[in-house]
């Protein structure tokens, strides 16, 4: 520590204190914070990603179940309709196969 031994202004400008911070050390804590503050902020993103992932798969495998669910019932709905009508089952499948025919003829052509 410094004894100051003057009262003058002109004096005092130049005694050094014992807390005084460099410059260089003020940039050290400066870019340590900014460090802190970047990795923080990085580990709040990484979680927030996270959670947005999980949210999308847990929906899609919602979607899926819901489709699964749809292709079922129509699947149920149509064995039904052929029990319940064998014959119009049967021309309306000649039918898409007539058409699926004449459709890859001229495909050909």
């Amino acid at each position: 520590m410094t004894t100051i031994h003057s009262a003058s202004p002109e004096t005092l400008t130049n005694a050094s204190l014992p807390d005084r911070e460099t410059a260089r050390d003020r940039i050290k804590r400066t870019t340590e914070e900014a460090r802190e503050r970047v990795a923080g902020q990085a580990t709040e993103l990484r979680e927030t990603a996270s959670e947005t992932a999980d949210r999308a798969i847990a929906r899609a495998g919602e979607g899926v179940e819901e489709l699964r669910a749809g292709l079922n019932e129509a699947g149920r709905m149509a064995r039904e309709g052929v029990e319940k009508q064998p014959l119009v089952a049967v021309a309306g499948a000649l039918a898409v196969g007539v058409v699926l025919g004449m459709a890859l003829s001229r495909s050909r052509s």
